[in-house]
Protein backbone atom coordinates (compact mmCIF):
# COMPACT_ATOMS: atom_id res chain seq x y z
CA UNK A 1 0.00 0.00 0.00
CA UNK A 2 1.26 3.53 -0.67
CA UNK A 3 0.03 6.40 0.77
CA UNK A 4 0.18 9.72 -0.76
CA UNK A 5 0.97 12.58 1.83
CA UNK A 6 -0.19 15.20 -0.37
CA UNK A 7 -3.68 14.29 -0.50
CA UNK A 8 -3.81 13.51 2.85
CA UNK A 9 -5.40 16.84 4.88
CA UNK A 10 -3.67 18.07 8.45
CA UNK A 11 -6.41 15.57 10.53
CA UNK A 12 -5.63 12.53 9.03
CA UNK A 13 -1.90 13.03 8.80
CA UNK A 14 -1.80 13.05 12.23
CA UNK A 15 -4.00 10.20 12.72
CA UNK A 16 -1.24 8.23 10.72
CA UNK A 17 1.50 9.70 12.93
CA UNK A 18 -0.80 8.26 16.19
CA UNK A 19 -1.39 4.60 14.69
CA UNK A 20 2.29 4.64 13.42
CA UNK A 21 3.20 5.48 17.09
CA UNK A 22 0.97 2.90 18.89
CA UNK A 23 2.11 0.55 16.64
CA UNK A 24 5.77 1.07 17.36
CA UNK A 25 4.85 1.05 21.01
CA UNK A 26 3.19 -1.92 20.79
CA UNK A 27 6.49 -3.39 19.25
CA UNK A 28 8.92 -1.59 20.65
CA UNK A 29 10.73 -4.89 21.65
CA UNK A 30 11.34 -6.11 18.60
CA UNK A 31 13.93 -3.12 18.03
CA UNK A 32 17.00 -3.45 20.25
CA UNK A 33 17.62 -0.80 21.98
CA UNK A 34 22.00 0.97 20.48
CA UNK A 35 24.75 -0.07 22.53
CA UNK A 36 25.09 3.65 22.67
CA UNK A 37 21.93 4.53 24.38
CA UNK A 38 22.43 2.61 27.67
CA UNK A 39 25.92 4.48 28.10
CA UNK A 40 24.23 7.63 27.22
CA UNK A 41 21.39 7.52 29.69
CA UNK A 42 23.77 6.42 32.56
CA UNK A 43 25.74 9.46 31.73
CA UNK A 44 22.45 11.40 32.08
CA UNK A 45 21.52 10.09 35.37
CA UNK A 46 25.30 11.05 36.40
CA UNK A 47 25.09 14.21 35.15
CA UNK A 48 21.57 15.01 37.45
CA UNK A 49 22.56 13.48 40.63
CA UNK A 50 25.79 15.65 40.11
CA UNK A 51 23.74 19.05 39.45
CA UNK A 52 25.69 19.28 36.35
CA UNK A 53 22.23 18.66 34.33
CA UNK A 54 18.57 19.56 34.93
CA UNK A 55 15.45 18.29 33.75
CA UNK A 56 13.01 20.77 32.02
CA UNK A 57 8.91 20.94 32.22
CA UNK A 58 7.65 19.32 28.58
CA UNK A 59 6.22 22.76 27.55
CA UNK A 60 9.34 24.24 27.68
CA UNK A 61 11.31 21.33 26.09
CA UNK A 62 8.52 22.10 23.34
CA UNK A 63 9.23 24.91 23.09
CA UNK A 64 13.15 24.77 22.95
CA UNK A 65 12.29 21.69 20.05
CA UNK A 66 10.36 24.53 18.41
CA UNK A 67 12.61 27.06 18.45
CA UNK A 68 15.68 24.65 17.49
CA UNK A 69 15.28 25.61 13.97
CA UNK A 70 14.81 29.11 13.97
Amino acid sequence: MTITLENLSYAEKLQLVEQLWDDCYLHNKEVPSPDWHESYLKDRELAIENGTDEFVDWDTAKEDIRNFRK
